[in-house]
């Protein structure tokens, strides 16, 4: 792959970031829509949310709609040739052990995942900013973000910045791109193979972050570097979203039907970060 890093990319301040998303309808009504009232209130005014999804949606500061579909004709190919691989599990419905209930499985959900990974390539080949930033859609803001930690996050040198996770796969709600990279698109054709060939049902598990994880190692050993947010700042955490410095800003959790998002920016502001009790109580009622 050749050298690791153009000269004059690591002298050069990162100047410019897009944050991405994608989600489903009811990904919108329960996590979605708080990370795009959060995205607006707490992201600094430069930076763009582009949202690749389905159909329409309300509009919100800053954020702009791409349809999914439209912008990723990949993602339906493979859609069409796997959605009866029995090896893929995104449509079946699991029943819990020993409590009853089901739920959707996801060490096997290749489908499902997919929609992520060929969003955030699209962005990748397409944004004019110098780094793409994906954000899950179960992300929330709570408070505001500066230029100055996101480029803490995100070295010159570094192709990528990712949560690494002890002996376990990356955190994937935030991922970092860095589009000045040279082997930047190299990397994104490698990973678009990945799942354009169905190479991802060699994987022990067929979702984004076992993807993720067999690229970094793919590249890392041609000598291109990452930048691990969490190991690289001696944090070795199954949880590194909130123990690093993202989790002082943002929370990937899951946002629960029906909790409006003052009331979670709230339970933030006083179990989370033990902010003075009138500090929260102003938070809690901001519009």
């Amino acid at each position: 792959m050749g050298d690791v890093v153009d000269p004059d990319c690591s002298s050069k301040p990162p100047m410019s970031y897009t944050a991405v998303t994608t989600f489903s309808k009811k990904g919108f009504a329960e996590p979605g829509k708080h990370l795009l009232e959060s995205f607006g209130r707490f992201w600094p005014p430069e930076i763009e949310l582009v949202a690749y999804v389905e159909g329409d949606y309300p509009p919100y500061p800053r954020v702009r709609y791409l349809d999914l579909f439209s912008s990723c004709p990949h993602l339906a190919a493979f859609i069409e040739r796997n959605k009866k691989n029995p090896k893929d599990e995104s449509f079946v419905l699991k029943k819990k052990q020993p409590t009853g209930g089901f739920y959707w499985p996801i060490d096997h959900a290749g489908i499902r995942f997919a929609f992520k990974v060929y969003a955030v390539l699209h962005a990748i080949r397409t944004a004019k900013t110098d780094w793409v930033i994906w954000l899950d859609a179960d992300t929330v803001t709570h408070t505001p973000i500066t230029l100055e930690m996101l480029q803490s996050v995100t070295p010159h040198d570094a192709l990528a910045s990712y949560l690494g996770r002890d002996n376990l796969y990356p955190e994937t709600g935030f991922v970092a791109y860095n589009l000045r990279h040279p082997k930047i698109q190299e990397f994104a054709s490698s990973f678009e193979y990945r799942y354009d060939s169905d190479l991802v049902y060699t994987q022990s598990q067929y979702h984004d972050c076992v993807s993720l994880a067999c690229e970094i190692k793919k590249f890392e050993k041609a000598g291109v570097r990452f930048y691990d947010i969490a190991r690289e700042n001696g944090i070795h955490s199954n949880n590194p979203f909130k123990k690093s410095v993202l989790g002082g800003y943002m929370a990937h959790h899951k946002a629960r039907k029906g909790i409006s998002l003052g009331d979670r920016l709230a339970y933030y502001a006083r179990n989370i970060f033990r902010r003075e009790r009138h500090s929260s109580t102003a938070i809690g009622n901001s519009t």
